[in-house]
Parts: C-alpha cells; structure tokens; sequence
C-alpha cells in the first residue's frame, strides 16, 4: 500500500520568510506535501481538514504568538510535532515554548535548511514508529 506524501505546515506572518523556506526546500517537493500560511488563525481553519504531520511556525507574530498557535493546535491534534522559528535568540521565549508549547526543536532565523530538513526527518521517524508499534499491537 503507497501511503501519502506527509504534509508539512509553514506558517509564518512575513511572507518573505515563507518564500525563502519555499525555495530552500524546493527539492523535497515530490517527497513532502509542503503547505504555506502567513495566517495563523487560517493555519488553524486549514488543519481540520488539512491536518499536518509536522508544523513548522514563526514564535512573534501579531495575530496570536507561535506558542498560543501550538497549544491551541495540540488541542485538537496530539500527534502533530511543532518546530519553532524566531527572529529573536531570547533564550527565555525558547524555554517556554520548550516547556509550555512542548516543541521538537527551537531554531532561530535563519535557519540553516540542513537542520530544518534533519528536524522535520526526524519528526517524521518517530511518526512512523508510533504508528508501525500502535499497529503491532493492534495485531
């Protein structure tokens, strides 16, 4: 059985930033279904019937903080992994969306897209183990 290309969700409010993450990772366009939103409270609309694996967002953004995004996001999907980016290398923002949100890994911009694409890989891996032990048991 082929399964899906999994799908990755940018969001981010400077669409610069989401251009530039577009082309950095333009070669993983056939193995990954790359989703780009400068909207966080659309990002939030899109993931009910869209829902990402992996969730790629901004930490500073005026409508609602990338924190605020994760937690109202893990609400309603536990599953999905959370990267988070910043502008800003405030070491106190990192601790807490580490212990508050829960996120995979904290980067700030701009990130170099070997780390990012290691990250989300990574992301990906421990999806597919939950899911291959989950169906184990099952069995």
């Amino acid at each position: 059985m082929k399964h899906a290309r999994p799908r990755i969700l940018f969001v981010d409010d400077e669409e610069n930033v989401l251009n530039a993450l577009r082309r950095s990772l333009k070669t993983h366009t056939l193995e990954w279904d790359m989703s780009f939103q400068t909207d966080p409270l659309n990002a939030l609309a899109v993931c009910k019937t869209q829902r990402p694996q992996v969730v790629i967002t901004d930490l500073d953004m005026p409508s609602i903080n990338g924190v605020e995004f994760i937690e109202k996001m893990r609400r309603a999907h536990q599953d999905i992994d959370y990267i988070l980016l910043t502008g800003s290398g405030d070491f106190a923002s990192a601790i807490e969306a580490i212990n508050r949100a829960e996120v995979f890994r904290f980067f700030t911009k701009p990130c170099p897209t070997h780390l990012l694409i290691e990250a989300i890989e990574l992301c990906l891996q421990g999806q597919n183990k939950k899911s291959d032990n989950h169906q184990a048991i099952e069995v």
